[in-house]
């Protein structure tokens, strides 16, 4: 099992607006490199997460949200190298086990859903396949091991953060999600 990781730290993320955090350590050297394999991917510059999510939503308010998200993604150092981050404002696709398979591109990758209705979702690939994927507020008993000691009973969200940087050595912390990053509308071919 990783260090121990006190679980306040990871607070801020009950509370947090809605997302999809990924974690992936595929070395592509662009973020459109990387977002590419989901679909045809368009630069919107650096945004700070808030306006990201106002970019999410223009697309439902243009009917285009069943083909097109908006990610944010930067390279974070990590203990085991830097990997990639990215955080979907109000989006699932990098939730869905096949979309991160496809991120992954056959080597490791973890991503956290969350949403206002309390519908998540933690899921861990390694070498295209399956290692963990669960709801962690509804499937407290599907914790893998390395998880049993983090507070999903009571606090799943912060649990779940902290599960990924267990997974992963990169810490998500509440000043990057909101800090301003690259962010990208991608057209994805997976729905």
């Amino acid at each position: 099992m990783g260090a121990v990781i006190r679980e306040d730290r990871f607070a801020w993320a009950n509370e947090a607006p809605e997302a999809t955090v990924a974690v992936g350590e595929d070395p592509p050297p662009t973020a459109e490199q990387l977002l590419s394999r989901l679909g045809r991917v368009e630069a919107y510059g650096r945004l700070p997460f808030v306006e990201a999510c106002d970019l999410q939503g223009s697309l439902y308010d243009d009917g285009t949200f069943d083909r097109r998200a908006v990610f944010q993604a930067e390279r974070l150092p990590g203990t085991n190298g830097p990997w990639w981050a990215t955080v979907e404002p109000n989006g699932f696709r990098a939730s869905d086990v096949s979309s991160l398979q496809t991120l992954a591109a056959g080597r490791n990758a973890a991503a956290f859903f969350w949403n206002i209705n309390a519908v998540m979702r933690l899921t861990r690939v390694a070498a295209g396949a399956v290692l963990t994927d669960f709801d962690p507020l509804l499937e407290v008993d599907a914790v893998p091991a390395d998880g049993r000691d983090l507070p999903f009973g009571d606090a799943p969200r912060s649990a779940a953060i902290g599960l990924l940087e267990r997974w992963t050595g990169v810490a998500i912390t509440e000043p990057w999600f909101l800090a301003t990053k690259p962010t990208f509308i991608v057209e994805t071919r997976i729905r």
